[in-house]
């Protein structure tokens, strides 16, 4: 899988959307938005989505010259992609900016595309690991609603949910880089915790403790399941210490720093 693959994967959805709904409609089936999400919620999912994309196509044109592909066998595919699936046409019937995404020369294209950045690809993430991850974060959520701790741990924690399963939902449009940006933002966050907030869990319930360790705990497993869609990002151990070491691992790259 590379970045030509996983636009194609996106021109095939769209290519199968009724031509009288509008491309939101595309976008919230893409991401599996489930269907009580706000409407400002859509919006800012499908932004971020789109922006995802643009990212794509531009790494597309960039490995594609690197391994001298002539821009003319590609450039204008890429370019009525992005006019088309862009926030102008967000609201307006698919019929209306499908043209550059529904003529089968586009997937033709593409899949050549996956073919010459082969050098490039990098292993799928196994669709059961992914729905593993989504299922924990799910048990996490559920867990932080019924716990009472200090705002600063529940905001920590509630936040590392949020960036999760927004990284999960831009893999099957960016790959598993997402996914490690996440884990390595809150790797630092769980070092680097303020020598207030972990004395205040110290302090705390064990109730309060066990979340913040099942959050440690969800950093390392999707560390893991990051690691097994890329061969470039590998994670350190102390990535991995946080899903052993429990709680006692929070803030203490702090800790060490200022000597308690």
């Amino acid at each position: 899988m590379n970045s030509a693959t996983r636009v194609k994967y996106i021109a095939s959805h769209f290519s199968a959307l009724p031509h009288d709904n509008p491309q939101i409609d595309g976008w919230k089936a893409f991401l599996n938005l489930p269907a009580n999400t706000g409407a400002d919620q859509v919006e800012e999912s499908v932004i971020h989505a789109l922006r995802a994309l643009g990212t794509e196509l531009r790494s597309i044109e960039a490995k594609a010259r690197s391994v001298g592909v002539p821009d003319d066998c590609y450039k204008h595919i890429l370019a009525g992609i992005s006019k088309s699936l862009s926030t102008k046409f967000l609201h307006l019937p698919w019929k209306n900016s499908h043209g550059g995404v529904s003529p089968p020369e586009v997937r033709m294209c593409l899949s050549w595309l996956s073919w010459a950045l082969s050098q490039f690809s990098e292993e799928a993430i196994d669709e059961n690991e992914l729905i593993d991850l989504l299922g924990v974060i799910s048990e996490q959520e559920k867990l932080l609603s019924s716990t009472q701790m200090p705002s600063g741990l529940r905001e920590l924690l509630e936040g590392q949910l949020v960036e999760l399963r927004a990284a999960i939902a831009m893999y099957q449009i960016n790959g598993s880089k997402p996914i490690v940006d996440a884990v390595n933002k809150q790797c630092g966050e769980m070092r680097n915790a303020s020598p207030d907030l972990v004395q205040e869990v110290a302090n705390g319930s064990e109730e309060a403790k066990t979340a913040l360790a099942k959050g440690m705990e969800l950093i390392s497993k999707s560390a893991k399941i990051a690691e097994s869609g890329s061969k470039i990002f590998k994670f350190g151990k102390d990535v991995y210490e946080l899903g052993s070491a429990g709680w006692r691992m929070f803030g203490q790259n702090v800790l060490t720093s200022t000597g308690n």
